[in-house]
């Protein structure tokens, strides 16, 4: 190898490294974008064809839908479930504490079962659940209302990265192909092997956000729904609360609705918490059923363990976003193992 070309590998690798650093700051800017064009760019195809061809005006159309789907629900939602939240944390430990709830006769239940079960010999106290209840709440509450002080002191950095993501959210959907053959040129890989990785992420992607997303999102809304109807308290907050555990795999939006519906049987409403376990039980399920064959296609398919190990991943290391990008890099992951046996493997 030719000493010029040495300076420019390593040149290369440097400036890279220095370049990842410099968009660091926005990155999740930049995927988040990413993703967004990628599940909105059959829209844009179907109002570029309506507009005969006029990509500019197409890609400006396509952001207003974006707005009036995401971004425009999701701040009224996380608005009134903030409420919610302090209005939670101002209750719910004169509830426990109060005569509402025979929280004694809960304790003497679990302890019931706890017996049955072989080495267990430990005893839960009224005084040890009221602590635990009292510092989880703390908690949960402070970190929620202290991400939205930070979100309001943070004003100005939320306006730039809303700038930045509507830029390239209109750059991806306009250059989308001009992007796909980018990646394809300057990639050594066959063109098939190419097309592979790039139809696997893209399907993973909309799998993540449609498949998982939108079907945890469907059930915690019907589950907020009924827990409306019902007359408990809080359904926004726990309809919050179930859309990020219905994302995790083997969890779903029951290990916050059962609880609930627990607490209400507790409480002396014993139909509104009967009901509610049953809608979770059998209809939450049905949901499930009904639209992931419809949402996930067969090219996103991947063993439910690695796409368990994905999302937790994915969430340690990247925070939110982390439940599309854990399971995206396993599946690259696992393209690139059945590539290897295809392609590469010598017999």
């Amino acid at each position: 190898m030719k000493k010029n070309q040495i300076f420019f590998y390593l040149f290369f690798v440097l400036i890279t490294i220095a370049t990842f650093f410099l968009v660091k700051p926005y990155l999740v800017t930049v995927i988040l974008a990413f993703f967004s064009a990628l599940l909105f760019y059959p829209i844009y195809e179907v109002i570029l064809k309506r507009t005969k061809n006029r990509s500019a005006l197409s890609a400006i159309l396509t952001l207003f839908v974006v707005l009036i789907i995401m971004l425009i629900p999701m701040t009224l939602l996380i608005g009134l479930t903030l409420r919610q939240v302090a209005e939670f944390k101002d209750n719910i430990l004169s509830i426990v504490g109060g005569t509402s709830v025979n929280i004694d006769q809960v304790i003497m239940a679990v302890n019931n079962l706890l017996d049955k079960i072989p080495g267990v010999e430990e005893e839960l106290t009224t005084e040890e659940v009221v602590v635990f209840v009292q510092q989880s709440l703390k908690s949960l509450t402070t970190w929620l209302l202290g991400s939205a002080l930070l979100v309001g002191n943070n004003a100005l950095e939320l306006i730039t990265k809303f700038i930045l993501y509507v830029t390239l959210l209109l750059t991806f959907l306009v250059n989308r192909d001009k992007i796909v053959d980018f990646i394809m040129h300057i990639s050594p890989m066959d063109n098939k092997v190419d097309r592979l990785y790039i139809k696997r992420v893209s399907e993973m992607s909309k799998s993540m956000i449609l498949g998982t997303l939108a079907i945890s999102a469907a059930q915690a809304a019907s589950t907020a729904l009924v827990m409306y109807l019902l007359g408990i308290p809080y359904s926004v907050f726990w309809g919050a609360l179930m859309t990020f555990t219905g994302i995790i795999p083997f969890v779903g939006t029951q290990i916050v609705s059962v609880p609930v519906a627990i607490f209400e049987i507790a409480s002396g409403n014993i139909w509104e918490g009967v009901l509610l376990i049953l809608f979770a039980i059998f209809v939450v399920g049905f949901i499930d059923n009904f639209l992931r064959p419809m949402l996930v296609t067969k090219e996103a398919e991947l063993h439910p363990m690695l796409t368990l190990l994905g999302v937790l991943g994915g969430m340690k290391l990247f925070g939110v976003l982390g439940f599309i990008l854990g399971p995206v890099l396993m599946i690259i992951f696992y393209t690139t193992v059945e590539t290897y046996l295809k392609y590469y493997k010598k017999a």
